[in-house]
């Protein structure tokens, strides 16, 4: 399925010179084609032999422009809705040029008290809706004329680089443009010159775009045509509708089922009788080996294999392994008293502080055991951390099938841990950049999975929000994440503590500490300070007002 971003990656990979108008042609019209291949653009010219440098280059540039573009819809929707003046948001551009703030505008209004997070969340959601719909119009026009458009440059400057991408130079005037680069360079106290620019006509400017969203029966415009698409690319753990054929058995292989537990459209988990261990309880994992697809297959199979590798109490133990007389493939699991972390926060809400931070160091601890073994996890998130009943705190990480060998050099057909190209393996509120770009990955991908789940699970919010899986990738390229302090502010959070979670969330892998450097920060002292922190007064809040927006909201690193 062919989406806006492919559009914009296609023109940017023209405009740059790393494929012909020809080749990008010939590949949207192949996505354009291929409802089945969760692939996009650059992925399939990657697989004809587009470089890895040129593949991060052009994702990078690709969630540059849709950044500003939403920043610039959102800006017009406030002047406009809002009666924000002209001259404030002049200013507002150019703070966000010159990086004196780093968050996002809407947020950034919200901490100065200029909108409440109401309004902050109606703009964002009409902002989306014009853009979706702009979109749509987009994609339909190229179908319609054979990806003409492809070669008429995105950007008019004469070299694009990550600076090209302000929205005053793209999606403003001219005066505008001058009048913002004017103000950036008084920010910065430097005479560089800002690229100028200007944006072609295949995407609209903001405030045709606000225009459409204000048109009668646009306030029910829909996300999900071009949401399916950006779904699609992105390999969920979600279960899918029961298989009926799993429902009512009495046994697996010599196992005695007792219920089950949960069922998808590929198989089921039951709770069992060991008839081997005086009728011990067991997890039975089953795949319907008739309905599963080659991936899910290869899942499986991978998940055996990690498990095989890795020993530790704080990861899922494989005990057996088998075949029934059917063709249902099977594992056989510990079984322990407890809930999913997921479905702990769903119901009783962020973690007292003290037991976030030891079920952080028992994630480190299980996540450091499958590094040790020379594997990433790949797909850390709350629905993978099965919590223990009890007053410790215990884990078990769950879940390997997408794991991937560290150091497996060998061309991917020949891998033990083999994913699909062009997918994007993961889920979308926890995938690490580098996993996004196919970089090279390591167990510093996992610190930052576990970083995400970490803030979540202390703050009951993400660190990064977006409205779908598509702009969560991109927030996870280029976003600014959120403070502890910011998502929930209630609490008193230690300043350590909060610069250790920045750095798992660094952007670039080689910023993020290891597992075991997190875990020494952590029982160094980090921990027991930061809970005492949290119990000690809280200072009088500094004055508030508009002179409040401009300081710097956030350190986390701008990449």
């Amino acid at each position: 399925m062919l989406t806006a971003a492919d559009v914009i990656a296609g023109k940017l990979l023209v405009q740059l010179g790393d494929v012909t108008a020809a080749q990008a042609r010939a590949a949207m019209r192949a996505a354009a084609a291929d409802d089945s291949t969760p692939q996009d653009l650059v992925a399939r010219l990657q697989a004809e032999g587009l470089d890895q440098a040129k593949v991060r280059r052009i994702r990078r540039y690709v969630g540059l422009y849709e950044m500003v573009r939403a920043e610039a819809v959102y800006l017009t929707l406030l002047e406009k809705r809002h009666g924000f003046p002209r001259h404030e948001a002049h200013d507002l551009l150019a703070r966000i040029e010159a990086d004196v703030y780093r968050s996002r505008l809407g947020a950034a209004l919200v901490e100065a008290g200029r909108l409440t997070e109401e309004e902050d969340g109606a703009l964002v959601q009409r902002a989306r809706q014009a853009m979706a719909a702009e979109d749509a119009k987009v994609v339909a026009r190229y179908l319609r004329d054979d990806f003409e458009g492809v070669a008429r440059p995105l950007v008019r400057a004469a070299q694009v680089t990550a600076a090209s991408f302000t929205a005053s130079t793209i999606f403003r005037s001219p005066e505008t443009a001058r009048l913002v680069k004017a103000q950036v360079e008084r920010l910065r106290g430097l005479a560089e010159a800002v690229p100028g620019g200007g944006i072609e006509v295949d995407f609209a400017p903001p405030e045709a775009v606000v225009a459409q969203a204000n048109a009668p029966g646009a306030a029910g415009l829909d996300l999900e045509r071009l949401s399916r698409a950006d779904t699609a690319r992105i390999r969920h753990a979600e279960p899918e509708p029961a298989a009926g054929d799993l429902v009512g058995r009495r046994a697996i292989g010599p196992y005695e089922v007792v219920e089950c537990l949960g069922q998808g459209g590929m198989g089921a988990v039951y709770l069992a009788r060991d008839p081997e261990s005086a009728g011990a309880l067991v997890a039975v994992k089953v795949l319907q080996t008739g309905r599963a697809g080659p991936d899910d297959v290869a899942r499986f199979g991978r998940e055996v294999a990690v498990m095989r590798l890795v020993d530790h109490p704080d990861v899922v133990t494989l005990i057996d392994e088998g075949r029934t007389d059917d063709g249902l493939d099977y594992v056989v699991l510990q079984a322990f008293p407890g809930r999913p972390l997921r479905a702990l926060l769903r119901e009783g809400g962020p973690l007292p502080l003290g037991d976030g931070l030891r079920l952080l160091e028992r994630l480190l601890e299980a996540l450091a055991a499958v590094h040790a073994a020379g594997v990433v996890h790949r797909d850390v998130k709350p629905e993978n951390v099965f919590v223990i009943a009890g007053p410790e705190r215990a884990i078990k990480l769950l879940d390997l099938g997408i794991a991937r060998r560290m150091d497996d050099d060998r061309p991917a057909a020949e891998r033990l841990f083999r994913t699909r190209a062009g997918v994007i393996s993961g889920s979308p509120a926890y995938v690490a950049p580098e996993t996004i770009t196919d970089d090279p990955i390591d167990g510093r991908t996992d610190v930052y999975s576990a970083g995400v789940l970490a803030f979540e699970a202390l703050t009951g919010k993400l660190p990064l929000v977006a409205g779908s899986p598509y702009e969560l990738l991109r927030e996870h390229l280029l976003g600014v994440p959120l403070t502890l302090g910011q998502a929930r502010k209630d609490v008193a959070w230690s300043p350590d503590l909060e610069r250790l979670v920045a750095r798992m969330l660094a952007k670039e892998r080689d910023q993020r500490p290891t597992c075991a450097e997190v875990l020494d920060a952590l029982r160094g002292g980090l921990a027991a300070e930061a809970v005492r922190h949290a119990k000690a007064p809280s200072p009088a809040p500094a004055p508030g007002g508009v002179k409040g927006l401009f300081k710097l909201l956030n350190r986390a690193t701008w990449t």
